[in-house]
């Protein structure tokens, strides 16, 4: 039943299908062309735009530019938020637990965890500075090599 009803709902997307031109040809030896052609709609988003010539050699430019990027592992810095992340909760736990700063894990929660975060922090922070850098760096080189439309259809 329910197939049944999908079908009563179907609506096709397209609504006219033009009628081609046809055009029939025969040559010396008597062998028939048969040519059809279709007008063509081009979508309005399409209406205004124009092709650009690009070099082979910027392509080749953009893609080596591209491909050092492309195979980049997972990062180191997002490992050290991971860390930084779990050993802050530890010692927040710690806080609210009744945790001695006197016991070995008390001094281990509330000494050394507080230190190591502030340096997987700011190692962190300048591993996650460096590679936003880098990606500026990557996406100016790129829109260096590109053409312009906007500067092309003046």
């Amino acid at each position: 039943m329910d197939k049944q009803e999908e079908k009563k709902e179907f609506k096709p997307a397209v609504m006219y299908f033009p009628t081609p031109d046809v055009k029939v040809e025969t040559s010396k030896e008597d062998n028939i062309t048969t040519t059809r052609q279709y007008s063509v709609v081009v979508p309005k988003s399409e209406r205004d735009d124009f092709m650009i010539q690009v070099r082979a050699s910027q392509i080749n430019e953009i893609r080596e530019t591209c491909d050092g990027i492309k195979d980049e592992k997972f990062p180191i810095a997002e490992i050290t938020l991971f860390v930084t992340s779990a050993l802050i909760g530890s010692t927040i736990s710690a806080l609210f637990s009744e945790l001695k700063i006197t016991d070995n894990w008390g001094k281990i929660n509330f000494i050394f965890f507080p230190i190591i975060c502030a340096v997987l922090g700011t190692v962190y922070f300048f591993k996650r500075k460096d590679n936003i850098k880098n990606l500026h760096e990557i996406a100016q080189q790129v829109l260096k090599k590109l053409p312009n439309p906007n500067e092309e259809k003046k």
